[in-house]
């Protein structure tokens, strides 16, 4: 388990990463999530960023 130091610049981050991340249909990866190992981002106009194609397992996906 971690914790952030900086917050403030995680949401910063998070601002100029997403949008880049959502236009290449980037797959990020979570090694430490029992029920998602992956997923994309969705946003939809106005709202907040969901994650769509949950892959729970990675076995047979093409990454």
């Amino acid at each position: 388990m971690g914790y952030d130091r900086f917050p403030e610049l995680l949401i910063d981050e998070k601002a100029a990463l997403f949008p880049a991340w959502l236009e290449r249909r980037t797959r990020l990866l979570f090694t430490h999530d029992p029920s998602c190992a992956a997923c994309r981002l969705s946003r939809e106009e106005g709202t907040r960023y969901s994650a769509v194609e949950v892959e729970p397992r990675l076995e047979g996906v093409e990454l």
